[in-house]
């Protein structure tokens, strides 16, 4: 039985839906470090607030996703040596239990 638009026929069911608005992503809240400089030439550094109960695992990766750098830390000032590699892009990731933040740095040449 032909209908007009928008008009449901009565030999149908009712079909009801629901809306979520939002790409389903946690919210982003702002790092919990600092690095600086950005752009930097030969190192960088990176401010992480101190810990007594749980370690910050530090990871530096290029483009390519390899992994450049992992330590661990309780907090502090960290200074971390690029100088062995290219100028391009690097990411910095900082964990601390589920917590997990990630920073673009660019390497620049001198």
């Amino acid at each position: 039985m032909p209908c007009s638009p928008g008009i449901v026929p009565d030999d149908f069911d009712t079909l009801s839906f629901s809306v979520q608005t939002g790409l389903g992503l946690k919210e982003q809240k702002a790092p919990i470090f600092n690095v600086y400089p950005n752009p930097f030439e030969e190192s960088f550094t990176i401010d992480l607030p101190h810990l007594n109960s749980s370690d910050y695992t530090i990871e530096v990766f290029n483009l390519l996703g390899a992994k450049l750098v992992e330590q661990t830390s309780t907090g502090g000032r960290i200074d971390i040596d690029l100088g062995d590699v290219d100028a391009g892009i690097y990411f910095v990731k900082v964990n601390k239990g589920d917590n997990i933040n990630m920073i673009q740095l660019n390497k620049i040449n001198q």
